[in-house]
């Protein structure tokens, strides 16, 4: 999934997404990012957002890639 640089403020599923192995989502407007709906990525990127918190982060137990480089915004 590639949702770079589209003013994305949120990005969540309804349902598990066992299959997604790799999110870009830098160049957004986020502030927090809900892992439990993708719990088998490979690579994550949200670089440039304003990212604060991460949830669920423990069950990214195949993660091989991840950035999270410049991250602005209250609470940083």
């Amino acid at each position: 999934m590639d949702v770079d640089d589209n003013e994305v403020v949120e990005l969540k599923a309804t349902s598990a997404m066992a299959k997604l192995r790799i999110v870009r989502a830098s160049g957004n407007r986020l502030s927090g990012f809900d892992l439990g709906w993708c719990s088998n990525l490979r690579t994550l990127y949200l670089d440039n957002n304003g990212v604060g918190s991460l949830t669920e982060l423990d069950r990214l137990t195949k993660v091989e890639n991840m950035s999270l480089r410049n991250q602005t915004g209250p609470g940083l």
